[in-house]
């Protein structure tokens, strides 16, 4: 889903329409690819805001100031106590506009890395988290995440193949290397790029449908990303697991949720790979 970047881009109006309890329905024109991510995201509810009465229509901006969007979508993702001042604001601001029908945001270009952590529940809502699978010690899957763009020249969000390499051994050594799938995502990829993986054999998935290979992605006990927007939304739909990640920014900040553990390839050591089948199987999170 290449759109997936543009995720980043709307962040605190999807934040603040959970915040005051509303269906967000995005606008926008196909991408360079053909993509729109409101075609996706929307479908949903798209019908249901047809029949919405247009008479009570209200402009979020003359509610609540441009100044103020990005520290209350930052404090309601904190989820602080009720008396936290961004709570109390959020509070008030729902009950001024409880007689809006439809809540208009004429949203400025934002981008936000961080916050990602809330929308678990709004991706999972539009678009779908990927079901649990059952632990299976002799067929303990890998997806592995290269960044459609990152062919070209110098790897700008995808885990350097020297760590995807050392990673995949630990994985082989802990579990057997017959006992290990592994699934390489890479949109257009490149066959130059995945010559370069050492693995015995793996998966390649590129089928042209985006958002199935994002959850194709998901769909596996261990995954190994970077910091594509791509593979963070792919993480925030997968089952429960572990993702190692190698990150310099916190797009992964506090995103361990639905079972699913998120380790930065700074704090990782082969003993989180311990931790695997517990976290398949349900086991508590630490």
């Amino acid at each position: 889903m290449k759109g997936s970047s543009a995720i980043q881009r709307f962040k605190e109006s999807i934040i603040l329409s959970q915040a005051l309890h509303s269906h967000l329905i995005l606008t926008d024109r196909p991408s360079e690819h053909g993509y729109s991510t409101s075609e996706i995201l929307n479908r949903k509810y798209l019908h249901a805001a047809k029949n919405v009465d247009l008479s009570k229509a209200c402009n979020l901006g003359d509610y609540l100031p441009w100044y103020r969007r990005d520290e209350l979508a930052h404090g309601w993702c904190a989820h602080g106590p009720a008396d936290d001042p961004s709570q109390v604001e959020i509070t008030e601001l729902a009950r001024q506009m409880q007689h809006c029908t439809v809540i208009l945001d004429a949203r400025r270009d934002e981008v936000h890395e961080d916050m990602n952590g809330c929308l678990h529940s709004w991706l999972r809502d539009r678009i779908g988290g990927v079901p649990r699978r059952p632990w299976n010690a002799r067929r303990v899957t890998v997806g592995v995440h290269i960044r459609w763009g990152d062919a070209a020249g110098q790897f700008r969000g995808s885990m350097s193949i020297e760590n995807i390499n050392r990673l995949l051994r630990d994985i082989r050594d802990k579990f057997g290397s017959g006992n290990v799938d592994v699934s390489l995502v890479m949109e257009q990829h490149d066959s130059a790029i995945l010559r370069q993986i050492d693995t015995p054999k793996y998966r390649l998935v590129d089928s042209g449908d985006s958002l199935a290979d994002m959850k194709r992605l998901a769909d596996n006990n261990i995954m190994l990303v970077a910091e594509s927007s791509y593979a963070a939304t792919a993480h925030l739909l997968a089952p429960p697991g572990l993702t190692i990640g190698q990150i310099e920014h916190p797009k992964y900040d506090n995103t361990t949720a639905y079972g699913r553990e998120f380790v930065s390839l700074e704090r990782y050591t082969p003993a989180w790979l311990d931790k695997v089948e517990s976290l398949v199987q349900g086991g508590l999170l630490s």
